[in-house]
């Protein structure tokens, strides 16, 4: 989810996060936040360079908060630290709890309002919610209704809501691209079952 920030309550002085640019991740304190701009510690003596974008992260027990910023001037000697533009959004991402396991199974989803069903890909699942590819046009916090037929398992519908809307730039040829993150709505304990078993079994097939 992302947002228009005006005050973060993230960004004061004296609190740590961490600052990522690639695939590497820095502790740094804030220590100044003046005309537009922070000050924050770094270990690194000549990186990052001026101009880079980074991300500054602050986590809780729930998710991350994370703000796209600049690099506004990098360490220049050993202890310098990073002048950093203040961000103009914020991305919140929430911690699952249900692990997601990947397949290559199909499924057929509907808006709960409508009688036309589509047919999709299911990326991953769990006893929380899944990753649908399909054609269909769905809104973001739309209520779908996914039909899973898991090996083994009965067959079940379940209804769910359309908490990340994206496209699959890597789908494979001839496939949908418009990607569906669905959290399921309260399903029954038979679906949290069905669902509980296949994960067990898939889980094996990946990893033993």
């Amino acid at each position: 989810m992302t947002t228009d920030v005006e005050t973060p309550k993230d960004i004061r002085e004296g609190n740590q996060g961490l600052l990522g640019f690639g695939d590497e991740f820095f502790l740094v304190s804030i220590t100044k936040i003046d005309n537009g701009a922070i000050e924050a510690t770094f270990p690194g003596d000549d990186y990052p360079v001026d101009g880079m974008d980074v991300t500054l992260e602050f986590h809780d027990y729930e998710g991350v908060n994370r703000y796209p910023v600049k690099v506004l001037r990098g360490p220049r000697q050993p202890g310098e630290g990073v002048r950093l533009s203040t961000p103009d959004r914020l991305e919140r991402v929430q911690y699952r709890s249900s692990f997601r396991v990947p397949t290559d199974l199909t499924v057929q989803i509907k808006e709960s309002a409508h009688v036309r069903r589509y047919d999709g890909d299911l990326i991953n699942v769990s006893a929380g919610g899944a990753l649908v590819r399909t054609a269909a046009g769905f809104e973001l916090n739309t209520t779908a209704v996914l039909t899973l037929n898991l090996p083994g398992e009965p067959n079940h519908s379940v209804q769910g809501q359309v908490v990340h809307v994206s496209v699959d730039a890597n789908k494979p040829a001839g496939k949908p691209q418009n990607l569906y993150g669905l959290r399921f709505v309260t399903p029954e304990p038979s679906v949290t079952d069905s669902i509980q078993r296949y994960l067990s079994r898939r889980l094996r097939e990946i990893y033993l």
